[in-house]
């Protein structure tokens, strides 16, 4: 049975002496997680120690040290079902000196319990600025533990015994708390509980009638309410495990073997589910482990007297065209073919193992830093890292700073900065002849389309009279001083006077051609009509002018009729309205620029087209 429920993961955490590992202890022994006789052989085996009363966390306590200090060291797994789940909980250390092993088994966790006692003296030690159930609570949101639960633990310790007084108070102290470091109280059920006796465990307690239960909202937009810890464990909501992300494990110790290497030791827990298909991603599993197994090796750190070998190989290996000797002092140094591994990491780098990949060669191997940035088809690299920045939200911190920290090695080379801004000087061209050969049947542009296109326009306004004004101050120096070459801005200018009329071509044609499919396009030109003011009588535009001109006249007055506070909506109900009643014959027809004689040479190039290379 327990294979066909959902698996989930649950960290027990809490002030060393919260009776952590005991609670825990009962609750797997009262769902069947361990049978009678062996909790009879543990409460002999601790008796014989003078610990006779220990008998539910001994179930936890592997270690021999554990048994005798009577606290929890490393952690602890045990395996139990419920109702509705297959569980594997974790019993983490409290001790402030076991801290990293507690961390080590939070990473895993779909869910925490977090154990406050409610003895007095021993809630206020642990909810201090420096106390234990802040530090654990803190430690649990942290690696990602959204879901958690409070068991207010040993109430029978109470003063009075079980009082409710105690229980509301550590309630409402523990909430705040909560809250500021990110949790959201009305999700975490709080469960007045005694490990040691078992109120409020698994059946209500006839101790706490008072009690009326818990009940909290949930993430999903549902609520879920109870009485008892395992009902409360029960309405956690289920993980979600992605199995075509990176494979994860969290580092618990590094032993070193001295004078070779280091062992890395990591923490996993055995899940249970059903099979899943086969992501992309891992259609390739050898290759996928290799390439983690190489990137492990080559980060491991140097032993005393001797560099890591695998880190010495990845930073000296040359291309297999280099027919260049090695230097005696790299032992370790191997050939390979620079234009396949270049090849590789260009179409590679959707996985975080083929970004740092990348960055460790470029950082650490000069070889093939130089070999890529001779490069001359840089984009085919460039344009998947920046792939990664802008897909941001669907990427891990780590994945998304590798691939800033990679541009930012290739931005530190002045000729990649030089290519990487030589564009073509018929790229502009290309792609504007293309979107004007379509916008005579532009239908139903979106709002955001909309709003680039005057964008873009806009832009190029401000540039034109930023170069024009350059221009004119730079002529006005000049009067004084005959010795100092003139920028050529008449250059700059016509370049961009050429673009911006391309841009008027595309909108004049949408208009004239489409203008009811587009109400979208006429409202970005009546928000931004004061940039086109500038353009009505400048000579090289005047004719295009008209009919955009006469657009944003005609709907501009039809918004001054239907009054001053407009909503969006009812603008563009106007500007539909305004469409019918426009004349046709009013907006004059034009050319369109990528079917006319100029335009041949930009989308046919037969006759240079080394002039065409983009």
């Amino acid at each position: 049975m327990g294979k066909e429920r959902t698996h989930i993961n649950i960290i027990v955490i809490g002030h060393v002496y919260s009776s952590k590992s005991t609670t825990t202890g009962h609750l797997i022994y009262k769902c069947g997680g361990i049978d009678k006789r062996t909790i009879e052989k543990f409460e002999k085996e601790a008796a014989e120690m003078g610990k006779g009363f220990f008998n539910y966390a001994w179930v936890l306590g592997k270690l021999k040290a554990e048994c005798e200090r009577g606290i929890t060291i490393d952690i602890s797994l045990w395996k139990f079902e419920t109702s509705k789940y297959y569980a594997t909980i974790i019993d983490a250390p409290g001790h402030r000196d076991f801290i990293k092993n507690m961390i080590t088994g939070t990473s895993q966790a779909d869910c925490a319990v977090l154990i406050v006692a409610a003895g007095v003296g021993e809630f206020e030690a642990g909810i201090s600025k420096t106390g234990q159930t802040r530090e654990h609570a803190l430690l649990a949101y942290t690696p990602g533990v959204k879901q958690l639960i409070v068991g207010i633990n040993k109430m029978d310790s109470s003063e009075p015994p079980y009082s409710q007084k105690r229980h509301e108070e550590i309630v409402k102290e523990v909430s705040t708390y909560i809250k500021k470091i990110g949790y959201n109280p009305d999700t975490v059920a709080f469960v007045p509980i005694s490990g040691w006796n078992g109120d409020n465990i698994l059946e209500p307690s006839a101790n706490m009638l008072w009690f009326k239960g818990w009940k909290v909202t949930r993430k999903d937009g549902g609520s879920a309410s109870g009485t008892t810890l395992l009902e409360a464990l029960d309405c956690i909501l289920p993980p979600t495990c992605p199995i075509d992300k990176p494979l994860r494990l969290p580092l618990q110790d590094i032993y070193k073997i001295g004078g070779i290497a280091g062992l890395w030791t990591v923490f996993t827990l055995g899940g249970v589910g059903s099979k899943a298909t086969v992501s992309p991603e891992l259609s390739s599993p050898l290759a996928n482990q290799s390439l983690l197994l190489l990137l492990v090796l080559a980060n491991l750190t140097d032993a005393p007297d001797a560099p890591n070998p695998y880190r010495q190989a990845i930073m000296s290996f040359k291309n297999t065209q280099d027919s260049s000797p090695f230097p005696s002092s790299i032992p370790h140094a191997f050939q390979i073919n620079f234009n396949s591994l270049y090849t590789a990491l260009c179409e590679q780098q959707t996985s975080d193992q083929a970004t740092l990949l990348l960055y460790t060669l470029l950082h650490q191997n000069s070889n093939v830093r130089t070999y890529m940035l001779a490069r001359t088809d840089m984009e085919n690299l460039v344009l998947p890292i920046l792939e990664i920045l802008y897909h941001v939200e669907e990427r891990n911190s780590h994945h998304v700073y590798m691939a800033l920290i990679i541009l930012l090695i290739l931005t530190e080379d002045d000729g990649f900065n030089r290519s990487i801004h030589e564009v073509d000087k018929y790229l502009h061209t290309n792609c504007l002849a293309a979107l004007a050969n379509m916008s005579a049947q532009f239908r139903s542009l979106h709002q955001y389309a909309a709003q680039r296109i005057i964008s873009l326009f806009s832009l190029l306004s401000k540039k034109h009279n930023k170069v024009l004004e350059q221009a004119t101050q730079s002529l006005r120096g000049s009067l004084s001083s005959n010795d100092v070459p003139l920028p050529d801005y008449a250059q700059d200018l016509n370049v961009i006077e050429e673009v911006i009329r391309m841009m008027l071509e595309i909108i004049n044609s949408c208009l004239t051609n489409s203008l009811h499919h587009n109400p979208n396009l006429v409202y970005a030109l009546l928000y931004k009509r004061d940039l086109f003011e500038q353009f009505r009588t400048h000579p090289s535009f005047q004719d295009i002018m008209q009919n955009i001109d006469l657009v944003i006249t005609f709907f501009s007055s039809r918004l001054l009729q239907a009054g001053a506070e407009l909503s969006v909506e009812r603008v563009l109900e106007i500007i539909k309205q305004g469409v019918v009643a426009l004349p046709k014959d009013r907006l004059k027809g034009r050319r369109v620029i990528g079917r006319s004689k100029e335009s041949k040479k930009i989308i046919n190039p037969t006759s240079r087209p080394e002039e065409y290379r983009v």
